[in-house]
């Protein structure tokens, strides 16, 4: 008999506990979600700093050749961190490519590329390390 009785307070308590995590299945689901997406983020961050470090290389070996093609470039070292219009020394409008550390955005370098209208590279810019007076204390 108490064996019995052990066996249905098991068996209540495990029903319960399974309508709880009923109850809140959607809830969890998310959570799970927003965990896998997080995830992914941070897989990105480094697949983006691992492209800029292949970027800085290429730019201290001058081995960036004028005239790649925008598709080309992308290959190569991923997309851009943010891409505006500017205008050219020749009044040519170029798009401007900023690429750089993705988990550092203060006090790393850049580098700037730029693409003329047939989406071709002409040139590129190299800022190094931003080194202001609080970091330097």
């Amino acid at each position: 008999m108490r064996k019995q009785r052990v066996f249905l307070f098991l068996f209540y308590s495990a029903f319960c506990l399974g309508c709880a995590k009923l109850a809140h299945l959607q809830e969890l689901l998310t959570l799970k979600a927003l965990s896998l997406e997080r995830d992914q983020q941070e897989l990105d961050m480094e697949k983006q700093d691992k492209n800029f470090d292949n970027l800085l290389a290429a730019v201290e070996n001058n081995s960036l050749e004028q005239g790649t093609h925008q598709r080309k470039f992308l290959g190569a070292f991923g997309e851009p961190i943010l891409v505006s219009q500017v205008t050219g020394d020749d009044q040519q409008t170029l798009e401007k490519w900023l690429y750089r550390y993705a988990t550092r955005p203060f006090g790393s370098p850049k580098v700037y590329v730029y693409f003329d209208r047939k989406e071709k590279l002409v040139e590129w810019e190299y800022l190094p390390r931003d080194t202001s007076d609080h970091e330097r204390e």
